[in-house]
């Protein structure tokens, strides 16, 4: 890690504090702090040059390395790269997510040792020098050393060489689909608006109040116009539908594919029964006509117009995967509501029992 401040800068303390936990660290690492004196939040040319030194002392010569340690609280697609001789192993689903997980390996004379801890699948990206074994918490793994890419799944303790591509309606969290309810506008996606008369004037009003302040954030903030086809092809891609199951027919055709309730009279969400009248539900959900991609009732972003105004470090997410609100709109804010109640789905996109 190479940091720098200014001496008078506020923010310093952001990098003192990493470094003070570094010191207990005990896994090999190297930290360097560079402070600029007298100078607040300011980097000027002479300071960018002693920062591109530093930087070159590490990528003149990368270090051939054997082990690799990984650490994640989400299903992750990056992890470290792959080397010219070694693998890279990624942990495509967790058993419990939001939990600690690590996934460290070593890679030495084509013999791949894995160990991990709370991984629920394993996905193997190969270099060209072929591997000679596959060890994974103490399993020998079977593989042909053709395989440019392995899966791995852990079943009754043990692990499993599974099928590279995931089959069409698989409900588990993995890398493509954990949620929560943001991470259906970080790919492609389209918005779905209602047409139609809703079953009860109120959340109706609040429905597209709610789509109304998407579209004013994502023009103001996003600098771009929101993607608006209520003809689109519902396995298209990530679709975000606002309404009921009346005023939006996409809705409709999608709500047996939901783990929820929605009538004209009656909203069952998590085993508990609300008033339609007074209460509308939000969600992300897998796709069930295409693979990779999210359904998103009534929602965009669970972050709202006074977090823009304010810090970058406000924009996060605030309803996870699943919400109950109750429309509590005012004369500035026809979006306005209360959480009733909120929280996530397990690991196969369930409600937690």
């Amino acid at each position: 890690v190479v940091a720098y401040s200014g001496e008078k800068d506020k923010q310093k303390l952001a990098a003192d504090l990493i470094e003070a936990k570094l010191k207990n660290f005990k896994e090999p690492h190297r930290f360097t702090h560079l402070v600029a004196p007298g100078l607040e939040h300011q980097q000027p040319p002479e300071w960018q040059a002693k920062l591109e030194t530093e930087y070159q002392k590490h990528l003149a010569a990368p270090e051939a390395r054997e082990r690799f340690r990984f650490v994640t609280y989400t299903p992750n697609q990056q992890g470290p790269e792959t080397t010219r001789t070694g693998p890279r192993v990624l942990a495509k689903a967790l058993e419990k997510q939001y939990e600690k997980a690590v996934v460290d390996w070593t890679y030495k004379d084509g013999h791949l040792t894995v160990s991990t801890s709370n991984v629920r699948e394993l996905y193997f990206v190969h270099a060209e020098q072929p591997r000679k074994s596959v060890t994974v918490d103490g399993f020998a793994v079977p593989f042909d050393d053709v395989d440019y890419q392995l899966r791995l799944e852990r079943a009754d303790g043990k692990w499993k060489k599974v099928s590279i591509r995931d089959p069409l309606g698989r409900l588990v969290k993995d890398w493509h689909q954990c949620g929560p309810i943001d991470d259906g506008f970080t790919q492609r996606f389209w918005v779905n608006r209602p047409t139609g008369k809703p079953w009860h004037e109120e959340v109706g009003t609040f429905a597209k109040a709610r789509q109304e302040e998407f579209a004013k954030n994502w023009d103001k903030h996003f600098r771009g116009e929101l993607p608006i086809d209520n003809e689109v092809d519902l396995s298209m891609a990530t679709i975000a539908l606002f309404g009921d199951p009346q005023s939006n027919p996409a809705i409709a055709k999608l709500l047996p594919n939901l783990p929820i309730t929605w009538t004209k009279e009656k909203l069952v969400v998590n085993g508990k029964t609300y008033d339609p009248k007074t209460h509308l539900p939000v969600l992300i959900y897998p796709n069930p006509r295409t693979t990779f991609s999210y359904i998103v009732i009534n929602s965009g972003h669970t972050f709202r117009e006074a977090d823009f105004k304010g810090t970058n470090a406000l924009l996060y997410p605030r309803l996870g995967d699943w919400a109950v609100l109750k429309p509590k709109p005012t004369k500035d804010d026809p979006a306005g509501f209360e959480v009733v109640d909120a929280g996530l789905f397990d690991e196969n996109w369930q409600f937690k029992k």
